[in-house]
């Protein structure tokens, strides 16, 4: 698994948190998505496949602006 944290400008209600997690639900390789428009952050994980910049690009195009990416890989719970 792994686990990408985004800092992403432009999140400014709980309507913008719907539109991301509506938008990164039809991604088969997402296990789960938190969204805070208080802090601005997208947290995403998923399959190791799970592609930060093809997340990035989506968010983007829907209006987002992504100011910062960090990636960790961790051990799903056995």
């Amino acid at each position: 698994m792994i686990q990408i944290s985004m800092n992403v400008e432009g999140i400014k209600c709980s309507r913008c948190e719907d539109k991301i997690k509506t938008l990164l639900s039809t991604d088969k390789n997402i296990e789960s998505v938190l969204v805070s428009h208080k802090e601005h952050t997208v947290e995403i994980t998923g399959a190791d496949t799970l592609s930060s910049l093809g997340i990035k690009r989506s968010l983007e195009g829907i209006g987002f602006l992504v100011t910062g990416i960090q990636k960790s890989k961790h051990e799903k719970d056995r």
